[in-house]
């Protein structure tokens, strides 16, 4: 293993503890020395891959997005499965991963708001090149009849980014519910209804966990 390599899996280890604690205790009672600890490195080792506790919440982000869309990736790979099937694969990761079951204690909008501009520039740019590859198959094995599959995958992307996001759009439970319920209703304008009813009560149900 040669030194950037060495030097990627220490930053990654650094990031795991780091996001482990801001799930636990949240980014604002988290300390760097908490990360030192739990990382099992040394202070020295820290600082000499991140300057500051917000420099590490940065990089948990980018690791995120980094995940989120090589699971997309492979999902739209997987063209013999139905695409209803694998948007309820995704909504259940999604939900497993999610801002308000882990990272979203950290507070990352609020923490690093300019992430928040390049947040929605991944999803148009990476996720939904990706959905609508799915949307397309789905096209051509009968399955959906979808108008628009382009901007159907972009508009869906941003939709559940930003507006379906209790981080950045504060909403009441029921709220969030009837948005769940406008997305698939929209879906079903554009003839893409590939959200099961067991896809729309993980969603709900992953929101719920914010209210909690």
């Amino acid at each position: 293993m040669n030194q950037a390599e060495k030097s990627e899996r220490t930053r990654e280890a650094i990031c795991l503890a780091a996001r482990q604690l801001f799930a636990e205790k949240g980014y604002d009672t988290t300390t760097m020395q908490d990360i030192v600890r739990a990382s099992g490195m040394s202070k020295g080792a820290i600082y000499h891959h991140f300057s500051s506790k917000q420099e590490v919440l940065r990089s948990v982000i980018e690791g995120e997005w980094r995940y989120l869309n090589e699971f997309v990736e492979d999902l739209a790979a997987q063209s013999d499965a139905s695409v209803t099937d694998r948007m309820t694969v995704l909504a259940t990761h999604m939900v497993a991963s999610s801002p308000q079951s882990g990272l979203g204690r950290a507070n990352w909008v609020s923490e690093v708001p300019e992430a928040l501009l390049e947040s929605l520039r991944h999803s148009l740019t990476k996720l939904a090149p990706h959905l609508e590859q799915m949307l397309r198959q789905g096209m051509e094995s009968g399955e959906i009849g979808c108008t628009f599959p382009h901007e159907v995958a972009e508009v869906l992307v941003l939709l559940v980014d930003v507006w379906v996001d209790p981080l950045i759009v504060a909403d009441t439970y029921q709220r969030m519910c009837q948005k769940v319920d406008f997305i698939a209703a929209f879906l079903e304008r554009f003839n893409a209804q590939v959200l099961s009813e067991d896809a729309i009560a993980v969603i709900k149900n992953g929101v719920g966990r914010f209210y909690e």
